[in-house]
C-alpha cells in the first residue's frame, strides 16, 4: 500500500494533480474500508479467537506456495522491494524464519544465479526441503509470467505513457525508503559482533569508493568468515586482542 501510494504522489506532482487525488482518495477509502471490516469481524465474528498463523505447528506445503504466489502478485516495485516485504512477513509475522536465517537466506540468494527473489526458494527450503523450495521459488515468478504475457504487445506503448512515468517517480524513493528500512532491522543480525560491523563497513566502503559488483564482495566476506573461524586464527586474534 505504501509504494501504491508512493505511486500516486508521482501521478499528482509530476502529471495530473486532478487523476493523482482521485487515485488517492480512493486508495485512502479502500484502506478506511478494510479496516473497518476487520474491526467489525474482530467484534462480531467467530473469526475474533482465530489464529494469526497459517497452521497450528506450521505451515503447510501448498499454504507456503499461496504465500509467495501473492507476494508475487500483489507486490511491485522490483525484487529488492519484496525482500522489505517478505522480510516483515517471514520474520517478524509468521516466524517461518528467524532473523538469522533470513540473513543468511538473503546471502545465499545473492551468491546463487539469478535476483535476489531466489530467497523465496531457501525459504521453502528450510520448511519442506527440495519440494518447498521448488514450490516456494515457482509460486513468486508464476504470477509475472501470467501477468506479463497477455500484454507483451503493449509495453513498447506503455513506456512512453507519462503517467505511468510519474507512477514510477513516485515509486523509486519509497522503495529506498522501504529498504532502509528493512536494513536498519536486519543489519543487527547481520553483524551481531565488532569483527561483522568492521567487515561490513570495509565493505560499504569499498562499494563507495570503487567500482566493484557484489558477487567479488560476498565471495570475500565468505573466505573471511571462514579463516576467522579457524582456530589457529582465532587463537591469534586472542593474543592481538
Amino acid at each position: 500500500m505504501t509504494l501504491l501510494a508512493a505511486g500516486f504522489f508521482g501521478i499528482t506532482i509530476f502529471n495530473s494533480r486532478r487523476t493523482g487525488i482521485i487515485l488517492l482518495s480512493a486508495l485512502i477509502t479502500m484502506i478506511a474500508g478494510y479496516y473497518v471490516a476487520d474491526y467489525f469481524l474482530l467484534q462480531h465474528s467467530a473469526l475474533a479467537s482465530a489464529p494469526l498463523r497459517f497452521s497450528p505447528g506450521g505451515p503447510r506445503l501448498w499454504e507456503v506456495g499461496v504465500f509467495f504466489f501473492k507476494v508475487g502478485a500483489f507486490t511491485f516495485g522490483g525484487g529488492l522491494s519484496m525482500l522489505a516485504f517478505m522480510q516483515e512477513q517471514v520474520v517478524n509475522q509468521l516466524g517461518w524464519l528467524t532473523p538469522k536465517e533470513f540473513v543468511d537466506g538473503l546471502a545465499l540468494g545473492q551468491l546463487a544465479p539469478g535476483p535476489p527473489l531466489m530467497l523465496a526458494a531457501f525459504i521453502g527450503f528450510k520448511l519442506f526441503g527440495i519440494a518447498g523450495a521448488a514450490v516456494a521459488g515457482a509460486a513468486i515468478f508464476l504470477p509475472s509470467f501470467l501477468m506479463i504475457l497477455p500484454i507483451l504487445s503493449l509495453l513498447q506503448r506503455m513506456k512512453d505513457l507519462q503517467w505511468l512515468r510519474a507512477f514510477m517517480r513516485g515509486v523509486a524513493p519509497a522503495v529506498i525508503g522501504a529498504l532502509a528500512v528493512s536494513l536498519v532491522q536486519i543489519a543487527p543480525h547481520a553483524a551481531p559482533d565488532v569483527f561483522t560491523w568492521i567487515l561490513m563497513a570495509l565493505t560499504v566502503g569499498v562499494i563507495l569508493l570503487r567500482n566493484v559488483g557484489p558477487l567479488p564482495l560476498v565471495a570475500s566476506g565468505a573466505v573471511i568468515g571462514l579463516l576467522a573461524k579457524n582456530e589457529f586464527v582465532e587463537r591469534l586474534a586472542e593474543w592481538a586482542w
